[in-house]
């Protein structure tokens, strides 16, 4: 992949994401190429960032960009946020939605992404889709997409297609051919799996985007690349340095040396810009509590 052809976007927002969102543009602004355009992703109701979160992004080269949280609105769902961001017009081919709790940790290897409609790294630590509700989702899927049941027979072994009968993807970052319509078809299938009365809840909350993407992923079918996990990687499962880690819980980044020393880098050297990415958090705040 062209790393001039590519745009990595994530959500923020007023609390919490307006702080990891920060933290993640930095890293993302360390370790990716020249070129790569980042763009932080707003709610249009909640546009009211603080002056540090703007700051920074002014600073980092990070454009802020506003749309309309239907999802969040219509279903009570903000996790759909990253749906509503993701049909938005990107400059680029292709685009990189991001998770707002991940850490960019070493050079981005951007060239190695794949070029394809679009790719996600297989689904960690949920159960949800799998024994008696794997059936209730494939009659789902055959009723609501342009499948048959050659899809799922073709459908790539992604090391939890044995307990299911299709691939599931982990939804913390996709990356997608922006011509393709990926996005809008991603979209298209949440809002159906939110609405679908015979669904079990798992599925919807707060798994409606990741059903979803089940779903397009076997629609797309060939134009279909698995990601390779050093792309989302979780503490737990990690076994060398990822290009992005997904450490879900703030405290986690306490936890693992390399995380730690890259963000208390990170805030030393946004403090000396008078822009300290983790506000008012001290450098001797900053305590490492892993082994």
């Amino acid at each position: 992949m062209n790393r001039n052809d590519l745009t990595m976007f994530f959500i923020t927002q007023p609390g919490v994401l307006s702080f990891k969102s920060r933290l993640l543009a930095a890293s993302l602004r360390r370790f990716a190429p020249e070129g790569v355009k980042l763009v932080a992703c707003v709610p249009a109701h909640l546009n009211k960032l603080d002056a540090l979160t703007v700051g920074t992004f002014d600073r980092l080269g990070v454009q802020i960009k506003e749309f309309n949280a239907d999802l969040w609105s219509k279903y009570n769902y903000p996790i759909g946020n990253k749906l509503d961001a993701s049909v938005l017009d990107f400059s680029t081919r292709y685009a990189m939605f991001l998770d707002s709790d991940m850490l960019a940790m070493r050079k981005l290897e951007i060239w190695r992404l794949p070029d394809c409609a679009m790719s996600a790294r297989s689904i960690m630590g949920r159960r949800e889709f799998t024994l008696e509700n794997a059936p209730v989702l494939k009659d789902f899927l055959l009723k609501n997409c342009k499948l048959d049941e050659s899809a799922f027979a073709n459908a790539s072994d992604d090391g939890f297609t044995s307990e299911v009968g299709f691939p599931v993807y982990n939804s913390g970052l996709v990356i997608f051919d922006v011509t393709s319509g990926f996005q809008h078809r991603w979209r298209e299938l949440t809002c159906a799996v939110l609405e679908n009365e015979q669904l079990p809840k798992g599925f919807k909350y707060p798994l409606a985007d990741q059903t979803a993407l089940a779903a397009t992923a076997l629609e797309i079918g060939s134009s279909f690349t698995l990601l390779k996990n050093v792309w989302n990687m979780n503490i737990n499962v990690r076994k060398k340095v990822p290009f992005i880690y997904h450490y879900f819980g703030f405290m986690r980044l306490f936890q693992d040396k390399n995380a730690f020393n890259l963000v208390k880098e990170l805030q030393k050297e946004s403090s000396k810009l008078g822009l300290p990415i983790l506000g008012e958090i001290g450098e001797k705040d900053l305590v490492f509590t892993g082994q």
